[in-house]
């Protein structure tokens, strides 16, 4: 073959029949193969993430887990509690809304707070996270700004570093001090 091309486009191709060279044009027919696994990948991590999640009743969530999640709302009414699959974990997300703001809280089976999230005016985030919405989407754009707090777990020894997650992802992949000290006030 003399030319790949990208899908959709001609490629050439030689071919040699007794000793003769023949170059021929002909459209490239991966492009539907391509789609079509494309389509069952989707298709399988989307029935993949329905069958994962799964809406409960606070009944159902074991009771450490509807303690953290009771103590997180602080006595709101409940709009939706899933039960999900993280880094192969079993936790419970619920949601609620206080003052036109909407809350999240993501707690394990015995729970551990895993993360937070409570959505705020675009006007109430940092300064450098409004320049970024700024660049981004525009100065007037009308966004959604949720403030998501996610719990890690530093550990330390043997010369190294690793975070670990509520639900046991390890994530060891963590720039190290400049200084080979054990605080994080380092600056690049």
């Amino acid at each position: 073959m003399i030319g790949t091309g990208c899908l959709g486009k001609n490629v050439r191709r030689i071919s040699r029949t007794k000793g003769d060279v023949t170059v021929s044009r002909r459209k490239h027919t991966n492009r539907m193969a391509v789609v079509i696994v494309g389509f069952l990948v989707v298709v399988a991590f989307g029935t993949m993430a329905i069958a994962l999640d799964e809406d409960v009743s606070m009944g159902d969530v074991p009771k450490a887990a509807r303690d953290a999640i009771l103590r997180a709302a602080g006595g709101a009414k409940f709009e939706e509690v899933e039960r999900e699959i993280h880094d192969g974990a079993a936790v419970y997300e619920a949601e609620w809304t206080v003052d036109e703001r909407e809350h999240e809280v993501c707690v394990t089976e015995d729970g551990t707070v895993v993360e937070t999230e409570v959505e705020i005016p675009a006007s109430e985030a940092p300064a450098a996270v409004r320049d970024i919405i700024a660049k981004t989407f525009g100065a007037d754009a009308k966004v959604k700004v949720e403030k998501k707090m996610i719990v890690m777990y530093e550990v330390e020894g043997k010369g190294r570093e690793i975070l670990v997650s509520p639900t046991g992802k390890t994530h060891d992949d963590m720039e190290y001090d400049d200084d080979g000290d054990d605080d994080d006030d380092d600056r690049d």
